[in-house]
């Protein structure tokens, strides 16, 4: 029972961001200003699990880590839901090859949190507008603001899409546990490849551009 070392679950992975300004003076009393931040994220630590009744039988959740097969020879597929165990296989098989980690550890047992989810990229863009006017001895400027989040975006609807892994608290359930014991059974989604990834549609951090537009007034 000695505990291995492993990734945290709660850590924020690689991040990069940028901030540029510039700014342009017409007059005394007109200035405009452009801002522009850049922020890449790596998604979050992924432990790839079975899923469904209790692998071990120990009348326990698990979260039994998943042994990267190299083969169909390596894991007991059943038939499941009008899907034989060999178009199975095939999913399976198609699915961890087009995954790097998981490709690249066939043979042994996933890591816990051994995997990230993809990398996000998000541009958002600043107008910034001051009209002033000095009056009564004292400067007044109103500043008109023009944000628009997610600007790739609003150039380019395939642009600026934020993905996220869809998982349980970091725990991705790859195959079903169909039956435990000295030979257990498993069944896998062949559409799962399908649902694994999904486009975030929420917030500031969406998917889709937003814009925001304010008014300031700065006195002096």
């Amino acid at each position: 029972n000695t505990a291995q070392i492993g990734n945290s679950a709660f850590a924020v992975g690689h991040r990069i961001s940028a901030n540029t300004s510039y700014e342009y003076k017409w007059n005394d009393n007109l200035k405009t200003t452009l801002g522009v931040f850049y922020n890449g994220q790596q998604g979050g630590a992924l432990s790839y699990i079975y899923q469904g009744r209790d692998l071990l039988n120990d009348d326990s959740s698990d979260n039994a880590l998943f042994y990267i097969p190299r083969d169909a020879s390596e894991i007991n597929l059943v038939d499941n839901n009008g899907v034989s165990a060999a178009d199975q296989w095939a999913a399976l098989d198609a699915f961890i090859e087009g995954n790097d980690y998981l490709d690249g550890r066939r043979g042994q047992y996933a890591e816990r949190s051994g995997d990230r989810g993809p990398w996000n990229h998000m541009v958002d863009l600043k107008l910034l507008q001051d009209f002033s006017l000095n009056f009564n001895e004292k400067k007044h400027t109103f500043q008109v603001s023009l944000d628009i989040f997610n600007f790739l975006n609003l150039v380019n609807k395939n642009w600026g899409e934020q993905s996220f892994v869809n998982s349980s608290f970091g725990n991705v359930g790859i195959v079903e546990v169909e039956s435990n014991g000295v030979d257990p059974e498993f069944s896998f989604n062949p559409d799962f490849a399908e649902s694994f990834e999904r486009i975030d549609d929420a917030g500031t951090q969406s998917s889709r551009w937003q814009m925001q537009v304010g008014l300031r007034y700065i006195f002096n």
